[in-house]
């Protein structure tokens, strides 16, 4: 009976094309022509800097500036209790000198893109722990402790951040198809060839 069953299920997949929490299925053909066609609207984006999506309150705090993410186009809610999109699902990349270095996605890009730039954990300031323990290994043994113990990293998160804030900028590309975004996010990495970016598993 449970054999019959999963031949049931294996076959309404296949005929609806969704996966198990509804999301449908792309084919792969059609998947990589709309992926091929991504790639060259990612070029032509337009490029901001921190200050400019995040503008400083006299609190010190940094707020979303409403009108420009408004125009790179909220496709998403920060909860369900929200009537109205207020956040971005996409995919992001950041250049330093011109040139992209890392790309990453999100299905809550103004947060995950406020961790990077001010988040002082090694959790939520990944790519800066991840500069930063690079920076560290090339000057010492390479570092086998806990993450949240790398030395040094409490000041050279400032550092880097302060440099992120002046000098990085960043662009936005929102999309709400989970497959498309993923493969989006490869397909990036190995056009633009971005430093930061590895796939290695766990």
């Amino acid at each position: 009976m449970l054999l019959i069953n999963n031949c049931k299920n294996s076959a309404f997949n296949m005929k609806t094309r969704k996966n198990y929490i509804g999301d449908k299925v792309p084919y792969y053909g059609d998947l990589s022509v709309s992926i091929t066609k991504a790639l060259k609207e990612v070029e032509k984006l337009e490029r901001y800097k921190f200050t400019e999506l995040f503008v400083k309150n006299p609190r010190g705090y940094y707020e979303k500036n409403i009108e420009v993410f408004k125009s790179i186009g909220y496709n998403s809610k920060t909860k369900e209790s929200v009537t109205v999109n207020n956040e971005i699902q996409g995919l992001y990349i950041f250049y330093k000198n011109g040139k992209a270095i890392y790309t990453g996605i999100s299905r809550k890009l103004t947060s995950r893109l406020r961790q990077h730039f001010l988040g002082k954990s090694h959790l939520h300031a990944s790519l800066v722990y991840l500069i930063a323990r690079d920076e560290y290994d090339k000057k010492n043994d390479d570092w086998t402790g806990i993450r949240a113990e790398l030395p040094g990293f409490a000041i050279n998160r400032k550092r880097f951040q302060t440099d992120m804030i002046n000098n990085w900028k960043i662009s936005i590309y929102p999309e709400e198809d989970n497959y498309k975004l993923y493969m989006l996010e490869l397909a990036v990495a190995t056009k633009f060839q971005t430093k930061w970016n590895s796939f290695k598993t766990h």
